[in-house]
This record gives structure tokens, C-alpha cells and sequence, in this order.
């Protein structure tokens, strides 16, 4: 919810049936705001606005006639699974996430939509052995990371060139019901009877909640500013992969039935814990450091992750 006094905004935002797009919208209208989906269709729809089905090619006036409106906020993005081609193919990647992003932007910029709100990830950084903060050194490892890279730098050229305000919100992996990756991974081995082998050495990462990353876009909307701005978001404290599973079993009144391997065994942790990991990066920390967010805007990390993942989510 939005503090009390925050003005009624019309928001254009894409991705509104997606993983995060599907919390976010209910959010935004129980505030009072309105918000109008942007759909991939050849016709507008009540509370709709039509874009083709390859973003890039987006008419820079296609917003005209709906607005206007104060914010936009950029969810749609091409992210497969680690397991399809399509995650490998980086020339449709970076068609989808870097030059869809810049029309919309573009777009936007033409509709004299003041503030865009872009859904990076965290992994424009990759894992590394110091906590992760906005200024850190671009160094994605992956095809989608490196599309969502190249996508920010555009954008940042796009605001220079339009004076477009920007928001880059740099989430770690996002979990919820009916979320993929490592997190996943790991409730299905701990939902197991079985005793789980972890190799020893597997290093502490950050993961973000869906609600909490939904607070998170919901908070920079709010905030009041001119100049912008990026933000890693991620919950209070990254954790290993054994801490997470002795942590669910746990609340379950189960014991952690974690049977501990040499580190020179890390190869049979790579394909069940998911995500696409490299096995040099299960053992690199990739702690993202959330406190300029925190410390800008009104929202705050989500303090227990096993907590969160216990937690009934909403009906959607």
C-alpha cells in the first residue's frame, strides 16, 4: 500500500500477467491507482494499450491517445528456462530485453511519460566475494543477464538523450509459488523424504521474495524524486542452500537430513539446485546489498526468508 497523501498515478505496465506482473497490478489498484496493461495484441482493449508481438518494433507514438500517464513500469522480458535453447540463443535475448526495452522507453519518452521503471536482475553483477551494491563492476554470466545489461546501458543513454527519469530495480532470484530456479529446486528436495547430499563449500546467496520485490516497485513509484536511480533488492540476509533446506524441514518438526560431501564432489550439486549455475558459482557468494533502497524509500527487505517461503501468498 501506498502512504497516506501519494497522489493517484495512471500507470502503464508490461508484463501485467506475469510471475511478478500478476502481484504487482492487484497492488497498484487497491492503492487507487490506475493501471493500464500493456498487452501483446493486434487490438486495444478497455484498459489495455496493443503492442506488437516483437516489442522492438514498437512505434515510438504507440502510447499516444492513452495517456496520459505519470509512471511506466517494464516487467515483459524473455527469460527461458536455464534448460531451453532459446536461454543460449543471445541474439533473441538481446533483441527482446535490450531492444524491446529501448522502444518501449523510447515510447515513453514520446508520450511524455516522466518516470520508467526497468526490472533488471541481479545478475548484471555475477557472484562474487564482496556484498554486491549498485556501483559494483557489470559482469553477468549468462545469455539473459548479459541481455538485461546491455538493456540498462541502453536505457541509461535513452534518459541522458529524452530526460526520461529512470528506475533500474536489480532484484536477486525471485522465489513464490509457481517460481523456477534454485529456490525451487531446493522446497522440492526438502518436501523429500530423502536424505539430501550437499557438498561442503557451497557459499551464501541472496534471494528476494516475490511480495517483498512487489513492495519494492511499489516504493520507488511512490518516492518522490527527480534524478535516477538503481537499487538492489534482495531480503535481509543470504543464505546457503543447507541452510534453506535444514530451515524448511525444520519447520516441518523434521530433521535436516543433510549428508555433507568433499567440495571435490560439487558436481552432483550442479543440475538438482537448478538456476543454471556454474559450479564455480555455487561456491562464490552473491550477496546483494539492499540498503540504498532501504534507506531512499519506504520499504524494507523481508527480514526471514524461510518465514517467507512458509508464508500462505495471495490467491492469484
Amino acid at each position: 500500500m501506498f502512504a497516506e497523501g501519494v497522489p493517484v498515478l495512471k500507470i502503464l505496465v508490461s508484463g501485467a500477467s506475469g510471475f511478478v506482473g500478476r502481484l504487482l497490478v492487484p497492488e497498484l489498484a487497491l492503492a487507487g491507482h490506475q493501471v493500464i496493461a500493456l498487452v501483446r495484441s493486434g487490438t486495444s482493449l478497455p484498459g489495455k494499450v496493443a503492442a506488437p508481438t516483437d516489442l522492438a518494433t514498437l512505434p515510438a507514438d504507440a502510447l499516444s491517445g492513452h495517456g496520459p500517464f505519470d509512471a511506466a513500469i517494464h516487467l515483459a522480458a524473455l527469460n527461458p528456462d536455464r534448460s531451453e535453447r532459446t536461454s543460449r540463443d543471445e541474439t533473441a535475448l538481446l533483441r527482446a530485453n535490450r531492444d524491446g526495452t529501448v522502444a518501449l522507453a523510447k515510447a515513453a519518452a514520446t508520450a511524455k511519460i516522466p518516470h520508467f521503471v526497468f526490472l533488471s536482475t541481479a545478475n548484471v553483477h555475477g557472484p562474487g566475494n564482496a556484498p554486491i551494491v549498485e556501483t559494483s563492476p557489470l559482469r553477468p554470466t549468462t545469455p539473459y543477464a548479459r541481455s538485461k545489461a546491455a538493456a540498462e546501458q541502453a536505457l541509461a543513454d535513452v534518459a541522458a538523450a529524452t530526460g526520461i527519469r529512470l528506475t533500474v530495480l536489480r532484484p536477486a532470484p525471485v522465489y513464490g509459488p509457481g517460481g523456477r530456479g534454485m529456490i525451487a529446486a531446493l522446497q522440492r528436495l526438502a518436501a523429500s523424504r530423502l536424505p539430501v547430499p550437499l557438498p561442503t563449500g557451497l557459499a551464501r546467496r541472496s534471494f528476494v521474495s516475490r511480495v517483498s520485490l512487489v513492495q519494492a516497485i511499489v516504493a520507488v513509484i511512490a518516492r518522490e524524486a527527480e534524478a535516477s536511480e538503481t537499487y538492489g533488492v534482495a531480503d535481509e540476509a543470504p543464505m546457503t542452500p543447507e541452510e534453506i533446506i535444514a530451515g524448511l524441514r525444520r519447520a516441518e518438526g523434521r530433521r535436516p537430513g543433510i549428508l555433507p560431501l568433499p567440495t571435490s564432489l560439487l558436481a552432483v550439486a550442479a543440475k538438482p539446485l537448478g538456476g543454471g549455475q556454474t559450479l564455480q558459482n555455487l561456491q562464490k557468494t552473491f550477496a546483494i546489498d539492499w540498503s540504498k533502497l532501504a534507506s531512499q524509500t519506504t520499504w524494507s527487505p523481508e527480514p526471514d526468508t524461510i518465514a517467507a517461503l512458509l508464508r500462505r501468498s495471495p490467491a492469484l
